[in-house]
């Protein structure tokens, strides 16, 4: 299973570009943020190109759109205004997926995103339990880079960079336990040319990050064999087109942020 996320920033005309991504990619499944268009007709485009996909069921959320490949069943858990999550049945197992656009900074606070990532979380919790499956990716963009309280922090995400640390599956802080996550997109940070993350901001500030991976892939342990770690990039370039300016940052004229991908391998999981 090939999952993909982007933030296209209410670029209207990006459809053709999106449906050469989920050609070229083999993506089966896409989740969009500040996509303002109508997937009904992005799938409407697909079956014209003999691969068949239906819009993801995102009723009550505002901020998170897409598509998926109809040889799966989505079977939606909860939505709010700013996620979704939802199962999805394979010919192997289920996942659960949580697709999410966070808030944003400066209107808030790495502290604020932290009490809102608390409540998401208990959500994810929640579907769960209910659904008794526990392979549970998160993908989005945060709002927050992989290092920030609001990802890692127990009660808020608890997602943790060692394979070794998150497979212990649960942490004890102050008598009560939390789940763990692992965050592979930390990876991500240590290229060694550009794009250094999805997103370029440049400021006057004292303290200026010039790049930030707020765009992310989480998984609960039980998916770490079965998550393709060599499959996780930032997509630079569709169908020979590239998305990015000169000075390799994100090329505006088509979104501010840039897509990430990955592969579940499902055979494993």
């Amino acid at each position: 299973m090939i999952i993909c996320f982007w933030n296209v920033n209410k670029n209207k005309s990006l459809d053709n570009l999106i449906l050469e991504l989920v050609q070229e990619n083999k993506i089966d499944i896409l989740a969009l943020a500040e996509y303002d268009n109508d997937t009904e007709q992005l799938c409407k485009l697909l079956d014209q190109r003999e691969t068949r996909y239906k819009p993801l069921q995102c009723i009550g959320c505002d901020k998170i759109k897409g598509i998926y490949n109809s040889k799966y069943t989505q079977k939606p858990l909860k939505a709010t205004s700013r996620y979704i999550i939802s199962t999805f049945s394979t010919v192997y197992s289920k996942l659960l997926l949580g697709a999410i656009h966070g808030p944003a900074m400066p209107r808030k606070s790495d502290d604020d995103r932290r009490q809102y990532y608390s409540i998401y979380i208990h959500d994810i919790e929640q579907a769960e339990s209910e659904s008794g499956i526990n392979n549970t990716i998160l993908i989005g963009d945060f709002n927050s880079s992989p290092f920030d309280g609001s990802i890692v922090r127990a009660g808020a995400i608890h997602a943790i960079p060692h394979k070794e640390e998150a497979s212990k599956n649960s942490r004890i802080v102050d008598g009560h336990n939390y789940k763990t996550f692992y965050n592979p997109t930390w990876k991500l940070l240590a290229l060694d040319k550009p794009p250094y993350g999805t997103y370029y901001y440049n400021n006057s500030n004292y303290e200026n990050y010039y790049w930030y991976l707020f765009d992310q892939v989480i998984v609960r342990p039980g998916l770490i064999n079965s998550f393709q770690e060599d499959s996780l990039r930032i997509i630079t370039e569709i169908n020979d087109k590239s998305l990015l300016k000169n000075d390799y940052s994100p090329d505006i004229a088509y979104s501010d942020h840039l897509p990430i991908i990955f592969e579940i391998q499902e055979e494993k999981l």
